[in-house]
């Protein structure tokens, strides 16, 4: 009679291979985790201690597919993960799940985490609230009339509450906007009438696709409100693809192409590069190599990781350029971007940057230790070969930090 292995050991085999250095192999872990349910989320939220952020993300992927309410711990557990991009996904992904157990770590959250994190908290409250979740509208409600909070933090709670579907009553947005005209804060005071007068009817407007794209040309969304368009946009059964490509080419201001950017690496395809490719040239041109004018610098780096979403290399060299200079506030986009991007001609770049900004050096050997993987780099690869010798010590930590990740 054959032995059967168990299925507490073929659990755990698959959690393990989440791990793997070979994406298919995680996808095909992350698959087959999926249809064994909610006998996985354990053996799951136990291997989470210790492991990579990248192992992290693959956890998470695996938990938000299971739809059992037994999973919302775990997903809570990863909300708080010091990598940010897994703990910003995890947030999300709570939001998609209104159930009470959820809301003191949404609100503690919303109280003292960091600006993206709080944003993502926020957001996540307004949809659990849209889904029924009544509750989820009292801690944004007392977030946004806390005058010791920041001044900018309560605006984007504003716009968070006037974009809720179906729009509020006015019952209640007619008492915030009068406690909220007395307020402190000129620029929250500024908006009370919008509250108390026109607030669901702004709402109401904000659904419509189009409206969202005239919001996006116009330059009046964040880089943060961008991804929740794009999340919106997404969920459409039809995306105004040609809209988003015709209002990105007749952009100007840096704020609207950058969060037209973010917009198109998430819901564009194929004909959107070189509608991408074109911004970036007129952004490069207007604002200088290397220059920050009225936030020339975050638009750019948006593009580029809109590119790096969509798999291209046309804009490579500008950000080979661009990853040199080391340039204050974006680098982190930029990284990211060119681990996306995976290509070995980054790699010399990458070792100068580090080498001249140590505090860079482990993002830079993130970036290296993905772009390695994808190009299947060797230490005489002919990349390697053109690190200069004073930037080799920065590549030998890149390729030590490599090792050390594959043991």
């Amino acid at each position: 009679m054959p032995i059967v292995p168990s299925r507490a050991g073929r659990i755990r085999a698959l959690v393990e291979q989440l791990a793997s250095e070979r994406p298919a192999e995680r996808d095909s872990a992350v698959a087959r985790l999926t249809l064994l349910g909610i006998r996985v989320v354990e053996p799951l939220r136990a291997s989470l201690v210790g492991a990579s952020a990248r192992t992290r993300l693959a956890a998470l992927e695996v938990l938000e597919r299971i739809e059992d309410p037994r999973a919302l711990p775990a997903l809570l557990t990863l909300t708080g993960d010091p990598d940010r991009a897994v703990a910003l996904r995890a947030i999300e992904a709570v939001g998609h799940r209104p159930d009470p157990r959820s809301l003191s770590t949404l609100t503690g959250l919303l109280d003292s985490g960091s600006t993206r994190r709080r944003g993502a908290a926020a957001r996540a409250l307004a949809r659990q609230h849209e889904a029924g979740l009544d509750e989820a509208l009292e801690p944004l409600v007392d977030a946004v009339v806390d005058e010791k909070a920041e001044t900018r933090f309560r605006l984007a709670l504003i716009d968070v509450l006037l974009q809720i579907q179906p729009p509020l009553p006015r019952a209640t947005l007619r008492p915030l906007g009068r406690r909220l005209a007395s307020s402190d804060a000129l620029a929250i005071a500024a908006r009370a009438a919008e509250i108390e007068g026109t607030g669901a009817r702004r709402a109401s407007r904000s659904s419509a696709p189009a409206d969202l794209v005239e919001r996006l040309a116009e330059g009046k969304v964040s880089e943060d409100e961008a991804r929740e368009v794009a999340a919106r946009l997404g969920r459409e059964e039809t995306v105004p693809l040609e809209r988003l490509h015709q209002a990105l080419e007749r952009a100007a201001a840096p704020r609207a192409v950058g969060a037209l950017a973010v917009v198109l690496g998430s819901v564009g395809g194929p004909p959107s590069i070189p509608v991408l490719s074109r911004a970036l040239a007129r952004v490069t041109e207007s604002t200088g190599h290397g220059a920050n004018g009225t936030g020339g610098l975050d638009a750019r780096a948006a593009l580029h990781t809109a590119l790096a979403a969509l798999d291209s290399r046309v804009a490579l060299h500008d950000l080979r350029e661009l990853v040199s200079t080391r340039p204050a506030g974006v680098m982190s986009s930029l990284l990211d971007a060119a681990a996306r991007v995976g290509d070995a001609s980054l790699v010399p770049a990458l070792a100068r940057v580090a080498s001249e900004d140590p505090a860079l050096l482990p993002p830079c050997a993130a970036a290296y230790a993905a772009i390695a993987r994808r190009e299947r780099l060797r230490r005489t690869s002919p990349a390697l070969r053109k690190v200069r010798a004073e930037h080799r010590p920065a590549l030998e930590a890149f390729l030590e930090a490599t090792h050390r990740r594959r043991r």
